[in-house]
Formats: structure tokens, C-alpha cells, sequence
């Protein structure tokens, strides 16, 4: 069954159950033509911020999650999870209502009349993907390449 979404309107958008994410974490998701993630702190409360840093587009799920705020994995840059407000510099991101009912999380996403088809799936599905972390192993640091030597 398609849902139809009133133009204008906000929609509460089902991502999961809850237990996907696990406590000190977060996951991107693909929300029509939108990249949320979701933060899982400690503490146990859910947060949710667009996904992409608009510093240099690194995906903020795969960054470091404190109770409070999480690091882009790139540089470093600081969003508070509960406002999307950036500590320590002028960029910010979108951050969302989110809520557990049932023990599924719902995000709730403004919708534009533009948009309002590609939230509502056919067949009552919805478009949404969670994404994996695109990280393998650990993180390396970066080092000079030795001067006079062939690689």
C-alpha cells in the first residue's frame, strides 16, 4: 500500500529497528535523495544529522561519537548531535526529530512537493539504504614519500 504524503508536509520515515545501531555508533541512510545519519550514543539517546560534512563531504557516521557531538572522520570538524551546530567552527549541518516506537527508529524528514514521490514506494516500500562504512581495517597516518627512492 502506497502511502501518499500531503504536499508541504513532514514525513516520519522508518529506518529500522534499533538494534542496528549499535550503542557508540552511527549509520548513514538514503532517504529519497537525502543522506541522514544516525547516532546511537551511549547515553541511549538517538540522534539524527544530515550525513555529509559540508566541509570537504566526509560521511559524519563514520566518524568519533562522544555523548554529545560527533568528529568528521576528514579533518576533525565538530557537529553538537543534538542541534547539528558546529564547536569550534562556522559550518553546520541539518539535524532531525527522531524517535523509537516499537523499537524502530523513525526519522522525521521535511518533505517539498518535489519530493513527496520519492518518499512515497511503490508497494509500500520505502526508499531507504542503510550504507555501510566504506572504512576497512584501521586508518593509517599519511607519510611523506622517501626522497631518492624508487616505490
Amino acid at each position: 500500500m502506497t502511502r501518499s504524503i500531503p504536499p508541504g508536509r513532514d514525513a516520519w520515515v522508518d529506518l529500522g529497528l534499533i538494534g542496528a545501531i549499535p550503542p557508540g555508533q552511527g549509520r548513514c541512510f538514503r532517504v529519497a535523495h537525502s543522506m541522514i545519519a544516525v547516532f546511537h550514543p551511549r547515553s541511549g539517546t538517538l540522534r539524527a544529522l544530515d550525513a555529509v560534512c559540508p566541509h570537504q563531504a566526509g560521511r559524519l557516521c563514520e566518524g568519533v561519537l562522544d555523548q554529545e557531538k560527533v568528529l568528521c572522520p576528514l579533518h576533525g570538524f565538530a557537529f553538537l548531535l543534538q542541534t547539528g551546530e558546529g564547536s569550534g567552527h562556522a559550518h553546520s549541518v541539518r539535524s532531525y526529530e527522531i524517535r523509537i516506537t516499537s523499537g524502530r527508529i523513525l526519522v522525521r524528514i521535511p518533505v517539498s512537493p518535489l519530493e513527496e514521490g520519492s518518499l512515497a514506494a511503490e508497494k509500500g516500500e520505502q526508499h531507504i539504504q542503510s550504507l555501510p562504512a566504506t572504512r576497512k581495517g584501521p586508518r593509517r597516518k599519511w607519510q611523506p614519500a622517501a626522497r631518492g627512492k624508487k616505490r
